[in-house]
């Protein structure tokens, strides 16, 4: 049994009030809505984040981290900044076999996209939106197609 718990980075500043897209920072209600999320998360205890390495969603890990009470690894991966849902699904399939549950922060468009082909109906995740998906297969990471997922959250 497998866990993937897909979220999309707090709200953030505007572009033109941080130098780059890369280096856009939660807004106050960005981290207020992510710390909202803390809950549901702990009821699915994550046992690793993987993060785009972007200032927006490395904010939202730390700020779950921190918050969760058991130890879990945080992975940033660069290639997940402006990545394709493809991409993050063959960063999910990297995922090592003791791992059951794991937290994936990113991006919008593709962060819903692939909400979207795990639920198999359109999502729009807003900022801190979470989606919360299963599957029985008891399959290594790396076997796993996104057919093999059921949206429970």
């Amino acid at each position: 049994m497998r866990t993937l718990i897909l979220m999309r980075h707090g709200a953030a500043v505007e572009s033109h009030d941080a130098p780059s897209d890369y280096a856009r920072a939660l807004t106050p209600q960005g981290r207020f809505d992510v710390q909202a999320q803390i809950h549901l998360l702990k009821m699915h205890a994550p046992e690793g984040i993987i993060s785009s390495s972007a200032l927006r969603t490395t904010e939202t890990a730390s700020l779950i981290a921190s918050a969760l009470t058991q130890t879990l690894t945080l992975t940033l991966k660069p290639k997940l900044y402006h990545a394709q849902a493809s991409d993050y699904f063959e960063v999910l399939q990297t995922i090592p076999d003791n791992v059951h549950t794991i937290l994936l922060i990113g991006h919008n468009p593709s962060i819903s996209d692939l909400a979207s082909q795990l639920a198999k109906t359109k999502l729009n995740m807003a900022p801190a939106d979470l989606g919360i998906f299963h599957t029985e297969c008891d399959s290594a990471w790396y076997a796993l197609s996104i057919r093999d997922f059921n949206q429970i959250v």
